[in-house]
């Protein structure tokens, strides 16, 4: 058993899954190509990613493009990371001052000569 990966089939999964969602439509001899994994493991894995909705038949029918179910795998994630607790009073009093003074130079049109 390898280590490091718990459940391989999982992770492929999920590759596959973000491989298609960034294109408009893959065949399953691409996605094999770009994850990388054997075309039978692709083969299965798309299969049931059909069966359980999370991908659809594009227009050709050999190609394979994600459903709105995938939107659903997101729902929950929020990012409260310390990088953006920690920048964001920053950036909003950084906006706040900044934004008087970008209208202040955009001023009328006149360049300060009489």
């Amino acid at each position: 058993m390898q280590r490091g990966v718990p459940i391989r089939s999982a992770s492929r999964t999920l590759l596959i899954l973000q491989i298609v969602n960034q294109s408009s439509g893959l065949t399953m001899m691409e996605i094999a190509e770009r994850s990388g994994l054997p075309y039978p493991t692709v083969r299965r894995i798309v299969l049931t990613l059909l069966h359980d909705q999370f991908l659809e038949h594009a227009d050709d029918a050999k190609r394979y493009r994600p459903t709105a179910l995938v939107t659903s795998l997101s729902h929950g994630f929020r990012d409260h990371s310390i990088l953006v607790s920690t920048a964001r009073p920053h950036l909003e009093d950084s906006q706040a001052g900044t934004f008087g003074l970008s209208r202040w130079s955009q001023g009328s049109g006149n360049d300060g000569r009489a």
